[in-house]
């Protein structure tokens, strides 16, 4: 992965992640299929609110009232229908997909080389697991929402064209300056997250090994030196998550800015257009409806877009575990090499070394002698260890 340039790696991503959900494909369809019905129903409640109130409060056509009611109610039914069967659809997601991810890649881990092993940290592997399996659906999910997103603007332009091409051309304006600034600030907000994730895996396996050889470090009297480390790595980390955060806050303040203006310009626009009579009253409201619409919008699909950036780093570690080598039950080269080391040397497949009564624990450095614990110094133990074996 770490040669292929950067067209080849997103090629490599995407089949990657096409294997990995096609699984669960026909449910992926089903929560794309919801969500863009949703939003062609939510572009239609500015509308109906107009209608109500030009044609009910300033018209007084009270008998119209029931049957704009009546199609509110169906609008609303529907919405809700839809917004049900969204939510079971993620559900579902969660609990098969997400499932299925991680049985994969455990499988996987359980089943890799040695040498895989010895050269791989086990923060990362443990992040993997926990954490990375999930990030295809939750992007995936992103996506589909950005999509909605996208498909809820094009209700409300088409919308807004029908009410006023005053309200038009400032929408035009304003839309893709908004994308623009998504896309510039959001792109540095994933490329800092992504460096921030590759970080705390090598701070993660550092805090392992220390754990682990917490006794060979009170007997060299490394603790000073310890913490001294450990305050630089976090103050690293502290830099690492404060650009992420300002990234981020610099995108979705200037998608705020920006929206907030076209907002300013459209109720300016609006009462020059009420009195001139070229917009009604219902017509302005459904405007300003719209608007808010799509700066609520917006911000979603900022916000869906800077998320998706971030989980590209934990994909692509997803993806890359997968395609570690891992061992053939039965035909293991490891195994019989254990079973060689055992009748040869007394180590078992657990990494024990035992000569009669005495056994040493070579992953926990611990020495017993019939089952009590005898506490020896490093070179004390070094030297044991080279004379049992």
């Amino acid at each position: 992965m770490a040669s292929l340039s950067a067209g080849q790696g997103r090629l490599w991503r995407i089949r990657g992640v096409w294997r990995w959900v096609r699984p669960a494909l026909f449910t992926f369809v089903n929560l794309f299929v919801a969500m863009v019905a949703a939003s062609f129903l939510r572009g239609a409640y500015p509308y109906v609110f107009g209608l109500i109130v030009d044609e009910v409060i300033l018209h007084r056509q009270v008998e119209l009232l029931g049957a704009i009611a009546a199609g509110f109610l169906v609008l609303f039914a529907a919405d809700q229908v839809l917004f049900l069967l969204e939510r079971l659809t993620q559900v579902s997601l969660q609990r098969d997909f997400w499932y299925r991810s991680r049985l994969r890649i455990h499988d996987v881990v359980l089943r890799l080389e040695s040498h895989v092993l010895d050269t791989s940290r086990t923060s990362d592997l443990f992040t993997t697991i926990h954490h990375d399996s999930g990030h295809a659906h939750r992007m995936l999910g992103e996506i589909i929402r950005i999509i909605a997103g996208c498909v809820l603007i094009a209700v409300c332009t088409a919308a807004v064209a029908t009410i006023s091409w005053q309200a038009l051309v400032l929408m035009a304006v304003t839309l893709p300056a908004s994308v623009y600034a998504t896309r510039r600030f959001g792109g540095k907000a994933g490329a800092q997250a992504r460096a921030l994730r590759s970080r705390y895996g090598v701070v993660g396996s550092w805090i392992y090994e220390i754990v682990t050889g917490l006794p060979e470090i009170r007997l060299l009297s490394a603790e000073a030196t310890v913490n001294r480390r450990f305050v630089r790595h976090w103050m690293e980390l502290i830099r690492f998550k404060v650009g992420v955060a300002r990234a981020t806050f610099t995108s979705e303040r200037w998608t705020e800015a920006i929206s907030l203006i076209a907002h300013l310009a459209l109720l300016g626009m609006g009462v020059l257009l009420i009195g001139s009579g070229e917009l009604t009253v219902g017509g302005f409201v459904a405007l300003v409806e719209y608007f808010a619409m799509t700066r609520a919008v917006l911000a979603t699909i900022n916000f869906a877009g800077v998320m998706s950036q971030q989980r590209v780093a934990g994909i692509d570690r997803y993806l890359r575990t997968l395609e570690l080598p891992t061992e053939v039950e039965g035909t293991s080269v490891r195994r019989r090499v254990e079973r060689a080391l055992y009748r040869r040397h007394g180590i078992d497949t657990e990494n024990f070394v035992r000569c009669g009564a005495l056994t040493i624990d070579l992953a926990n450095y611990r020495v017993t002698v019939a089952g009590e614990s005898v506490v020896l110094t490093f070179k004390e133990y070094e030297l044991l260890r080279y004379l049992a074996m």
